[in-house]
C-alpha cells in the first residue's frame, strides 16, 4: 500500500513541476500554510504528503 502511495504521490509532483511558475512554492505555502522545508521534504520525497500538500499540489496543478 504505502509504494501504491508514493507512486502516486510521485506522479504528482512530476505534473506540478511540469506545470509551475516561478513564486507558486511559496505562494502555494503561505495559502495551505505549508511550510518550507515541510513543502521541500514532501516533493522531495523524504516525507510522505498530508492531505493539506497533495491539495496544495492539486491547486497548483488544475487549479482548484
Amino acid at each position: 500500500m504505502s509504494a501504491a502511495v508514493a507512486r502516486v504521490q510521485h506522479d504528482l509532483v512530476l505534473r506540478y513541476k511540469a506545470v509551475r511558475r516561478h513564486g507558486d512554492r511559496r505562494r502555494l505555502g503561505r495559502t495551505f500554510g505549508i511550510s518550507e522545508s515541510a513543502w521541500s521534504r514532501c516533493l522531495s520525497g523524504e516525507q510522505f504528503m498530508g492531505g493539506t500538500v497533495m491539495a496544495a499540489l492539486l491547486y497548483g496543478i488544475h487549479g482548484w
